[in-house]
């Protein structure tokens, strides 16, 4: 059960739960290998979220995070993902778990409400992953690695 703010909190007033609760999620059990999705360590990615300006989520909050994802094999994989408030901050979402490797994240809105993630290749692929959300950062497109010129 998500843990929410004490009532003597000045921050009571919140519905919760905490953000801590919903960017580290418990995963399932998958042909018995326990907590599949489920992030086992994460971080903030360096710098600061966003709010978007345009679009069906104009106003959206998002901050980017990096975690280490457990897969069907139980082993673990650094993914990146979104967390998204449509209420400035009162309630959190996570979004949807994209690629592998990718950590450093960054996004940005596009003038069209379209939100890139830029992210660093964490297995030395001297370039960058870069991919699309049309749906203000709860799922994401294919994944494509760009590489740097010299």
């Amino acid at each position: 059960m998500p843990q929410s703010y004490t009532v003597d909190s000045k921050y009571a007033a919140f519905d919760g739960p905490l953000v801590t609760d919903v960017v580290k999620p418990v995963g399932e059990a998958v042909n018995g290998v326990n907590n599949v999705g489920g992030v086992v360590g994460m971080f903030a990615s360096s710098g600061e979220g966003i709010q978007l300006k345009y679009g069906a989520h104009k106003g959206r909050l998002i901050q980017q995070f990096a975690g280490r994802v457990l897969n069907t094999a139980g082993a673990e994989v650094i993914q990146a993902y979104s967390v998204y408030s449509d209420d400035h901050g009162k309630t959190w979402t996570k979004g949807d778990n994209v690629g592998e490797r990718m950590d450093e994240n960054k996004v940005v809105e596009l003038s069209n409400g379209d939100v890139m993630l830029n992210s660093r290749d964490n297995a030395g692929g001297r370039g960058r992953k870069v991919t699309i959300s049309k749906d203000g950062g709860q799922t994401w497109g294919p994944v494509a690695m760009t590489r740097r010129c010299c």
